[in-house]
């Protein structure tokens, strides 16, 4: 027997929470980056009602990855209670509001947070590019989820690939809400 066959040897529990942590953030926000472009340009070919910014491609941060490298850069503040949910995006954050057992809420996995933000934002238009971001934060961030199925969707059945199916049908519906608020009135 010795210590260097059959896994045995050092764990860096450390670097494996971090890697577990960041590992899909960098996925999301660059599949949040191409459909923020992509909306982007669909509704500059009919005229834009609102100017984009920077505040439209936090939006898209907020709602895809949230701050996925927070870890990297200080791993102690990253495991802030309130930090910690700021490193997921937005449909993850059920984690910090319900818990390990109410992680993958379907009401959180869905388009009503976005619709809901929209409802209430939309007649300020210094807001709506934000929440258009946000908007296609979450279609990315549900996009992913249905490819890359990390949780299951609580309360949907999974037979049939209803789940998938459920998280691609809202992350359309996130496209249209934001390309509704970046549209002229």
């Amino acid at each position: 027997y010795t210590t260097d066959h059959y896994g045995a040897g050092i764990i860096d529990a450390p670097a494996a929470i971090l890697k577990a942590r960041a590992s899909g953030g960098g996925w999301q926000l660059a599949l949040g980056a191409l459909m923020a472009g992509a909306v982007a340009a669909s509704a500059r070919r009919r005229g834009l009602g609102v100017k984009l910014g920077p505040s439209y491609l936090v939006g898209v941060l907020v709602g895809a990855s949230g701050l996925f490298f927070l870890p990297y850069i200080a791993p102690a503040v990253s495991s802030l209670p309130v930090v910690h949910a700021l490193t997921q995006g937005l449909p993850s954050w059920d984690l910090a509001l319900l818990g390990p057992t109410g992680h993958g809420n379907a009401l959180f996995f869905s388009a009503l947070v976005p619709l809901g933000l929209l409802a209430l934002g939309y007649g300020v238009p210094k807001l709506r590019a934000p929440l258009a971001g946000l908007a296609i934060g979450v279609a990315a961030h549900l996009a992913f989820f249905a490819v890359v199925p990390m949780t299951s969707v609580q309360y949907m059945p999974s037979a049939f690939g209803l789940e998938a199916m459920w998280l691609a049908l809202n992350a359309v519906i996130c496209l249209f809400l934001a390309r509704l608020a970046l549209q002229r009135r």
